[in-house]
């Protein structure tokens, strides 16, 4: 199914996983790496889903390599936001990058449009 300028409404248990709502969409063109399965959903969130061509790098699946491309990121801070995903799990929001020591405001403003969930 091709989901391009189409609204769907999904009712689910409040609180559920956003899993609950992945396992019922099918876009051969959505690009499902954006998100975190075990988000717990709230009232009222809206999930948008963008096309596979979407080229920013996604701070919840990118390697090493991909990571160090953005601007003030090198190896070091890659490294540390790998080991945060791996502690912690997927990055909730793109805010959430700042929680990496080494990454304030003045980073995050130059890699924010350059990077997805």
């Amino acid at each position: 199914m091709d989901l391009d300028n189409q609204t769907r409404s999904y009712t689910i248990p409040i609180y559920s996983k956003l899993s609950v709502v992945l396992d019922k969409i099918d876009c051969q063109t959505c690009d499902m790496t954006r998100f975190n399965p075990d988000m717990i959903l709230k009232q009222n969130d809206i999930i948008i889903l963008y096309p596979i061509s979407d080229k920013r790098i996604s701070i919840n699946q990118a390697g090493l390599e991909e990571l160090e491309s953005l601007p003030g990121i090198g190896p070091s801070i890659a490294s540390k936001i790998i080991e945060y995903r791996n502690k912690n799990g997927f990055f909730q929001t793109l805010e959430d990058i700042m929680l990496i020591k080494g990454i304030k405001l003045s980073i995050f403003n130059k890699i924010k449009d350059l990077i997805r969930l």
